[in-house]
């Protein structure tokens, strides 16, 4: 899992926002929703509440 490899700011931020995502649909297990947090993890937090708003 890629998951395991990001730093603790965004596995922080990922936890944060990932009840919101979930109830929306984004499901976290799914291998493109990993690899796009994993290598666009710059601007998170911004990306995660645009995608929720």
């Amino acid at each position: 899992m890629l998951y395991l490899q990001l730093d603790e700011g965004i596995k922080e931020i990922i936890k944060k926002y990932a009840p919101a995502l979930t109830s929306i649909g984004v499901d976290f297990l799914n291998s493109e929703v990993e690899e796009a947090i994993y290598y666009f993890c710059q601007d998170l937090e911004d990306a995660l509440r645009t995608t929720i708003s």
